[in-house]
């Protein structure tokens, strides 16, 4: 799970406690290449020259840091956090915020926002008043801690240096003042920058008359420090500029003060608005503080106060994420709150509150945005939204879901803030819950929250428990006239037209299927109507013959109804059959073509159950839709035949279906419910269950039999519980229709036999009238279950509309744009990556390098460095953020994917086997490549002996993914594998870890000697490996820090002679 940097999310499938928490700072033993880099480009803009810069990155400490994370706390001029004011802070990579506790509210505001190159530390040296607050991670960040000592060296070397260190803190100090002491907290921080440029410290000795020692600087002024003999002034008060200082005020002890000269005061009362002037004419204007936020007593103002929140909770000034992309303020948030009532979000009473369903255990995010916008009247496509939020793998993040909700037209605010101001100002909001979901919240009575979980539906808990899983962000929305215009261009559903035109190829069959059932129909009135004959008129009067004739008659229509049922059931499974493997065939073949991205932004069971769901959408056309449509057709000439019968009969029977329609109407909803709740009850009892007997010697080893026992029987409990709950719904529904068939049945019993009584009705229409009945019934009740369907098979058809509304990797025939036969020459030019636009991290950064035909060349780095990404990308299997890649002088966009890789043997680190033979792994079940040229392949790898000794030889079965298999052997194979193709461009990423260094370097002098192999990319970490390279890159968060050969670089010292004397070390 990310932190909340990212906000990831995936569900209900994944661990409750994922939270962000603090890192700590991880001491480097050699310097940091990018803390070196962003000094540098600190000094030379500071001191214009860096060159002899001596001792540079040594003793310096380097620390990461998530989203929320405290970096250090600064107490005035004395820190709290122990020896780390014996430090000056460097922000290497991200953003930090100032942060520090108003002095009216005593909640924590922001101050400032600090980007890379920027310093912190050492208040208290510069300033005798210097105010308290804290510094913590706005983004993903990296901060170096230099040592005092070592800061002093640098001072020394470079005086501009202590010069800016003071010149910024001093700046920071007026910032926090008036941004926490001062009426001015409510201007932003930004406007504070323009007004805090014009402010002066003014020191004053004690004894002092204020009126003369202040005549020569007019303007206003602010108590900073220090006391008053009269008036009584506390620290942040002002005064001054319009009026004149009394001449009986003097200085009590040393005081310091900020003045503002005049003429700046009045730029700033002429363009500033009337609040200004509400604040500051009148010293002794007061706020009062009513619980959670301050609002000015004043009459100009109250048109924008509403209700408070409860005074007995804390609330919070709203936090926006600094993440966002959006230009929005904590102070815009704040207006935008104040201005919600509760009336705007009101529903009627009889409106239900939407709820979609997630797809995945990661589209919980879309699905709140989808909620939301139904909730607006407006109906958005889960996978646009999917899309827009960026869903990955591990869910979407907060502020990439309010981009996403920017762009479908909504003002979006992603905050962290008090549950007292949301409940009184903002429904419905999405809210982050239980660190790895997304919930909305729709409405907030007393200690009742009622909410819609994509996950399991619409709950309505209390607030406690509320208060209990949500973490304290949301996302507020509020929706513009631009929703509507965007809801508009939702894209049309793919899968309906890809099944269309397999159904449209067996268009003549259909309409064989069509005449089939209608005869099928037709046939089945003769039966009632031979009925009534046989009893209305034989009966009376007895005709041996005509009795015979109508016994032949029926017999041959039933037998023709029989052979005519066979025939259609035969063309029905003809045609499923048929479209099942065309349909299902087709999508694999699409989804097979889809680029890597989509595959690793989703579960695997995600997409098999997408590729699955072609299939359950099938069946329900030609199974269900088509034959009782088929049965629908004939259903209105029954009806006729009823009424020409007895009109009174035929409406009694309409009358009693309708309670039985409703019913059924009523009860689908929970019948859905409670079925959803007994299927994710059973997956967590399978889950729990699957996980004891694959863990088993974990549970021995651990003696947790008994634990882990009780909690598969509390999962048991609930799936059972669930199970009952939803047997007692199901008989108590069987219980009703029952009755009501039962009454239906009396009361048409009752009413034909009065009928006949009275001459009304014969005998034999009566009994046909009650054959008829069932052909009319049978249909309603069959379109009512297809009504039932039709949500999963919408749901079917949006989850088809994933895979194919993805763009295909390969936008041409593979056979086009189809390379040369490679000479191995790669180029990167200004290369940068990053898996999702949210990322405020490039995972590559401004990566350039030329490879040349036949060069080796091997890549270092630390994990996480970029190492496997650089080979996918060489690989064409993502394509670079920024930047161009080169192959043989052709950008790499400009090549078939497909054909670029036959021409490359690529190894990757997990080294995946196939469940099948050793031969149908090294030739990937490809028909074309005989015995021998796998033979080849495998002695390259070294590993032909091997398999010649096995029972069974290259026929022998591995098992699934090849878990038989020792580990050295699986990567041997894959190494086989990759070169069975004699590939013009090798790579090696992290393949040969299990292997011995004699092995590794016998199989690659064998690739070397023996294969066209022109071109070699090694990623290693093992120094034995790279000694034969011509050249070595190394990585280091994403960069290119060093490159050389092995013996440059040893002789260098830097990262890879230190990385290289670990490994032998080890």
């Amino acid at each position: 799970m990310d932190s909340f940097a990212s906000l990831r999310v995936r569900g209900e499938e994944q661990s409750k406690n994922a939270q962000s928490t603090t890192s700590d700072l991880q001491k480097l033993q050699i310097p940091s290449p990018i803390a070196i880099a962003t000094f540098r480009k600190l000094l030379k803009r500071v001191a214009g020259e860096t060159s002899h810069l001596s001792n540079l990155g040594s003793n310096w400490q380097l620390g990461d840091y998530s989203l929320g994370d405290e970096i250090f706390k600064c107490q005035g001029d004395v820190r709290s956090n122990g020896d780390q004011d014996k430090f000056i802070y460097l922000i290497c990579q991200g953003k930090v915020r100032v942060v520090a506790r108003d002095r009216v509210t005593g909640r924590e505001v922001s101050v400032q926002l600090l980007a890379s190159g920027e310093l912190l530390g050492i208040d208290g040296a510069f300033s005798s008043a210097s105010l308290s607050y804290r510094v913590i991670a706005a983004t993903q960040v990296t901060v170096a801690q230099i040592p005092l000592t070592q800061w002093e060296e640098y001072v020394q070397e470079f005086p501009g240096l202590g010069e800016y260190l003071k010149s910024t803190t001093q700046f920071r100090q007026k910032l926090l003042f008036f941004k926490t002491q001062t009426l001015l907290s409510t201007f932003s921080s930004q406007q504070l920058i323009d007004i805090v440029a014009d402010i002066a410290p003014i020191s004053i000795p004690p004894g002092t008359p204020l009126q003369p020692y202040l005549s020569p600087y007019p303007g206003k002024y602010w108590l900073v420090a220090g006391e008053m003999t009269t008036p009584t002034l506390k620290v942040g008060d002002s005064w001054g500029y319009p009026d004149p200082i009394d001449p009986t005020w003097s200085t009590q002890t040393d005081v310091i003060i900020y003045h503002l000269p005049k003429i700046s005061w009045e730029v700033l009362t002429a363009t500033a608005s009337s609040v200004i002037e509400i604040i500051l004419a009148d010293k002794t204007t007061e706020f009062q503080v009513n619980s959670s936020y301050p609002t000015l007593v004043n009459s100009e103002l109250e048109h924008t106060s509403v209700s408070p929140p409860n005074p007995d909770t804390e609330a919070e000034i709203p936090v926006i994420l600094d993440t966002y992309s959006s230009a929005v303020t904590s102070e815009s948030v704040w207006e935008f709150l104040r201005h919600q009532t509760r009336a705007k979000w009101q529903k009627p009473w009889w409106q239900q509150y939407p709820l979609i369903r997630q797809q995945s255990s990661s589209d919980c995010g879309a699905a709140c945005l989808a909620m939301v916008s139904q909730y607006w009247g407006q109906r958005l496509s889960l996978n646009r939204l999917r899309n827009l939020t960026q869903t990955t793998i591990t869910g979407a993040s907060l502020p990439a879901m309010a981009d996403a909700a920017v762009k479908l037209g909504y003002r979006a605010f992603p905050i962290r803030v008090s549950l007292d101001i949301l409940e009184w100002h903002c429904y419905p909001w999405i809210a982050h819950w239980q660190g790895i979901h997304y919930v909305v919240v729709w409405d907030i009575r007393g200690e009742n929250v009622t909410l819609s979980d994509p996950a399991v539906g619409i709950r309505r808990i209390s607030r406690e428990e509320f208060l209990g899983n949500w973490t304290g962000y949301a996302l507020v929305l509020d929706p513009t006239p631009g929703l509507a215009a965007v809801a508009g261009e939702n894209s049309q559903n793919v899968s309906v037209d890809f099944l269309w035109q397999r159904f449209w190829r067996y268009r003549w069959l259909l309409l064989q299927l069509l005449i089939a059932s209608i005869f099928l129909q037709v046939f089945g009135l003769a039966t009632p109507l031979i009925t009534q004959v046989v009893i209305d008129r034989l009966l009376k009067s007895p005709v041996l013959n005509t009795l015979n004739f109508l016994a032949l008659g029926f017999l041959g229509l039933g037998m023709w109804r029989i052979m005519m049922r066979g025939v259609r059931q035969y063309l029905l499974d003809y045609l499923s059959n048929h479209i099942d493997l065309s349909a299902l065939s087709g999508f694999m073949r699409h989804t097979l073509r889809l680029p890597l991205q989509f595959f690793t932004s989703r579960q695997a069971a995600d997409i098999i159950t997408r590729i699955e769901e072609s299939r359950k959408l099938q069946l329900f056309l030609t199974r269900q839709a088509l034959v009782v449509g088929l049965d629908v057709v004939v259903t209105p000439i029954c009806l006729l035949l009823m009424v020409y019968y007895n009109l009174r009969l035929t409406l009694l029977v309409l009358t009693l279906i309708l309670p039985i329609v409703i019913l059924t109407l009523f009860t689908s909803n929970s019948l859905q419910r409670v079925s959803q709740d007994i299927a994710r009850e059973s997956a967590r009892q399978n889950a729990a269950m699957v996980e004891i007997v694959k863990g088993i010697a974990t549970v021995k080893g651990a003696a947790a039999e008994r634990w882990v026992r009780w909690r598969w029987e509390e999962r048991f409990a609930n799936l059972v519980t669930a199970r009952f709950r939803g047997q007692k719904l199901a008989n108590t529904i069987q219980v009703i229709h029952s009755l009501i068939n039962h009454i239906g049945n009396t009361a048409i019993l009752w009413s034909g036999a009065i009928l006949v009584m009275n001459n009304q009705l014969s005998v034999g229409k009566f009994i046909a009238f009650n054959m008829l009945i069932h052909n009319v019934i049978n249909p309603i009740f069959a379109l009512l279950e297809l009504r039932d369907r039709i949500p999963e098979v919408l749901v079917a058809i949006e989850r088809l509309d994933d895979i194919l509304a993805t763009p295909l990797e390969e936008r041409s025939p593979p056979d086009q744009n189809q390379p040369s036969p490679l000479r191995g020459e790669i180029r990167l030019h200004q290369v940068c990556f990053r898996y999702t636009h949210d990322q405020t991290r490039y995972v590559l950064q401004n990566i350039s390098l030329h490879i040349l035909p036949g060069q080796k060349i091997g890549i270092v780095g630390t994990p996480g460095s970029g190492k496997s990404t650089l080979v996918n990308l060489l690989a064409g299997l993502y394509q670079p953020s920024e930047g161009q890649i080169f192959i043989d002088g052709h950008e790499i966009s400009q090549i078939s994917p497909h054909q670029l890789r036959k021409q490359m043997g690529i190894v990757s680190q997990d080294c995946f086997l196939f469940s099948g033979t050793v031969y149908e792994n090294i030739s990937v079940f490809n028909r074309e490549v005989d015995l021998e040229q796998v033979m080849f392949a495998a002695k390259l790898a070294g590993i032909h002996e091997l398999i010649a000794n096995l029972p069974l030889g290259y026929q022998t079965q591995i098992g699934p993914r090849g878990r038989m298999l020792p580990t050295s052997v699986r990567q041997q194979i894959a190494i086989a594998r990759a070169l069975i193709r004699n590939p013009h461009i090798f790579i090696l990423d992290q393949a040969t870890t299990a292997l011995t260094p004699e092995t590794e370097q016998q199989i690659l002098q064998n690739i070397w000697h023996h294969t066209h192999v022109r071109t070699t990319l090694i990623v290693t970490n093992r120094p034995t490996t790279l000694q034969h390279t011509d050249q070595i890159l190394i990585l280091d968060r994403g960069m290119v820090v060093e490159s050389g050969t092995h013996a440059e670089l040893i002789n260098h010292n830097g990262l890879y002679a230190n990385l290289s004397r670990q490994c032998l070390n080890f």
